[in-house]
């Protein structure tokens, strides 16, 4: 049987299997803790942040690290009808796009657009007439028994708590009754965000609530006054990074904290001169999210370790595009399911992680094995375009990937039974094989001798092994051999060929 039918049928057969996986959150892909910070920065653009972070990292050291330490993207996007302030902080505790689109259900969108609310008005009477309460964020932790807590520093999003408090939240039907108020601690301030954070810092280092949103607001106050590109509102967001400092700090140094806290930060919308309300500019849209705290492997885009989100590159894809970015709306269920809690009723954003598993090991059993490199190989052999055999990143999938697998297995390129050594054993395996320079396409994998990645097994999968210099020199080091001298590979390969024919 031909690589195509046989190792491409099974490679098929796993990325159908990733692929197909995205109809719940995988609770097990990331650690749960006790306390999580969801963060929102008003008007903080993607790109920008982006840009400052890459051209002087010392400079913003805490963003820095929430990159270093934990999965982050500088490409997200807000609503995609709506770049306001209020409607998207909804989406960020309810999971729901703001309006209906076409393709999605009636049902679906939170419906609330009004950026300047009454101070009458709630989520659920003044928004979608569709559904009659739009469950939160804070629905989801108190009605399980945890503590919740609101800081911002716009007294507008007081229709966040005025939504969820006594007169106008849900009873509680799970487990013993909470209460219909789904907030614990409120805190709600205009000005500078200096007094907010002081205060959920107090909170944090004494008597934490189990869930917390905070909001920030001076990139959106300096952006509107001095635009979105200005040397000040660049300012603002070193402004930031000092205030995610002294949480950071206080998370470290706090017994109760350290370890089993998760951060959660993104933003409500970007901008672009002086406001951030036109669909038509991609800067309005464009937003950071990043996620600490949970175990995910640091400094990895979040699309690498998400199977239903892609990057969207500089479009703004709708609600019913078949690749969906990381939105702001993400945000809301991503702190539940760091709470270990189920997603928030009725939300339409549910981004499912990848389990978490050794690198290279594609078949995800746990183990770096033969079906691995096969699998790798096969993929580099028939232009598999799937970034889970990417090893090195470099968005090919050849036979530096390959090389990078040997590396993760600490083998030597030619070992084709794996057993640590490259020896005699591994060419009267790829020989009995059968498939030296066979002239049939495509149709060998690594345990029958293809070591670069291209479906043959020929002399130049012996040139790859043997400029290593792994031949007979036992288990591979954790330094790398110096290479041998080219000129003798030929009469190496002459020799071993020779040796090979007679074991046979």
């Amino acid at each position: 049987m031909t690589l195509t039918t046989r190792w491409t049928i099974r490679l098929a057969s796993l990325l159908s299997s990733l692929l197909c996986c995205g109809a719940h959150l995988s609770a097990d892909a990331i650690k749960t803790v006790d306390y999580v910070l969801q963060i929102s920065i008003d008007g903080l653009r993607g790109d920008t942040l982006q840009r400052l972070v890459s051209d002087a990292p010392e400079t913003l050291p805490n963003f820095y690290r929430l990159q270093t330490e934990g999965a982050f993207t500088y490409n997200g996007r807000a609503d995609f009808a709506n770049t306001e302030t209020i409607p998207n902080h909804i989406s960020m505790i309810t999971g729901r796009p703001v309006s209906h689109a076409e393709g999605i259900p009636l049902t679906a969108p939170h419906g609330y657009t009004i950026n300047d609310p009454p101070e009458t008005h709630t989520i659920h009477e003044n928004g979608n007439p569709d559904v009659e309460y739009k469950s939160s964020t804070f629905d989801v932790a108190h009605d399980n028994g945890l503590k919740t807590a609101l800081f911002a520093t716009k007294t507008k999003l007081s229709i966040l708590d005025r939504s969820y408090d006594e007169d106008n939240g849900a009873q509680d039907v799970i487990g013993e009754d909470n209460g219909p108020d789904k907030l614990d601690v409120t805190y709600l301030i205009d000005g500078s965000s200096a007094a907010t954070v002081n205060v959920a810092l107090d909170l944090l280092e004494t008597a934490p609530a189990n869930y917390t949103f905070l909001h920030i607001v001076e990139p959106d106050t300096v952006g509107h006054f001095w635009g979105w590109t200005s040397p000040d509102y660049e300012q603002s967001i070193t402004v930031v990074d000092s205030y995610l400092g002294l949480i950071l700090e206080a998370i470290d140094t706090t017994p109760h904290l350290a370890n089993d806290t998760a951060i959660v930060l993104t933003a409500d919308h970007g901008g672009f001169n002086f406001n951030h309300g036109n669909l038509d500019f991609i800067e309005n849209s464009i937003i950071p999210f990043f996620v600490w705290g949970l175990g995910l492997p640091g400094g990895v885009d979040l699309h690498d370790v998400a199977t239903n989100r892609f990057d969207p590159g500089d479009s703004r894809p709708r609600y019913t595009a078949e690749q969906q970015p990381w939105r702001n709306g993400d945000a809301a269920n991503v702190a539940m399911m760091a709470l270990g809690l189920d997603p928030v009723p009725g939300s339409l954003m549910l981004s499912v992680f990848e389990a978490a598993s050794v690198e290279g090991d594609f078949d995800r059993d746990g183990l770096l094995d033969i079906d691995d490199i096969n699998l790798l190989v096969a993929a580099s052999a028939t232009g598999a375009n799937d970034s889970s055999f990417d090893l090195n990143r470099d968005s090919t999938i050849d036979v530096s990937d390959v090389m990078r697998w040997t590396d993760l297995k600490n083998i030597w390129p030619g070992d084709a039974n794996l057993d640590g050594e490259f020896n005699s054993r591994d060419f009267v395996a790829v020989f009995i094989a059968g498939e030296y320079e066979d002239g049939i396409a495509q149709n060998s994998v690594w345990s029958e001798g293809d070591w670069n990645g291209d479906g043959e097994f020929s002399t130049s999968d012996l040139v790859t092994a043997f400029n290593i210099g792994g031949y007979e020199r036992g288990p591979r080091p954790p330094v790398a051999v110096p290479e041998p001298e080219m000129v003798v590979l030929p009469l190496l390969c002459c020799v071993v060929y020779r040796r090979v024919r007679r074991s046979c």
